[in-house]
């Protein structure tokens, strides 16, 4: 049944492919090379918007996420690793995907999203097996 503490997982899920992203495009992390490949201009303004809009995008996909999870009954935090995996490999990374092939979308700039998509799904999986 999936209950309040579900919704906590899912919560938890967010905040931690959030900051994820917070990281993995930071100067510390690829931010001058995302800079460069995305030929973003960020300024503060700008970058608040988009980590608002990320934040509920993170929350959308960790409640689908979640929801494969519960109904498989995914509570092993390596099974949750893998159907993170598996949630990438089947529905996250065809649709990325098609940038390459019907847009002009750099094969560098894919790599290092997908780089990010992997991991935070991942990541998700792992925690939400301990919620569900």
């Amino acid at each position: 049944m999936i209950t309040f503490m579900t919704w906590v997982g899912v919560g938890a899920a967010a905040v931690a492919y959030w900051v994820l992203g917070a990281i993995w495009y930071s100067p510390i992390g690829f931010g001058k090379l995302w800079i460069k490949l995305s030929k973003v201009k960020p300024n503060p303004e700008y970058m608040m918007g988009v980590m608002i809009k990320g934040f509920i995008l993170s929350l959308i996909g960790a409640a689908g996420l979640m929801c494969f999870q519960y109904r498989l009954g995914i509570t092993d935090p390596v099974q949750g690793i893998l159907l993170g995996l598996t949630a990438w490999v089947g529905l996250v990374f065809p649709v990325r995907a098609q940038a390459l092939v019907y847009e002009d979308y750099s094969l560098d700039l894919f790599c290092l999203n997908a780089g990010y998509n992997i991991v935070g799904f991942m990541l998700m999986g792992l925690i939400l097996s301990f919620y569900v």
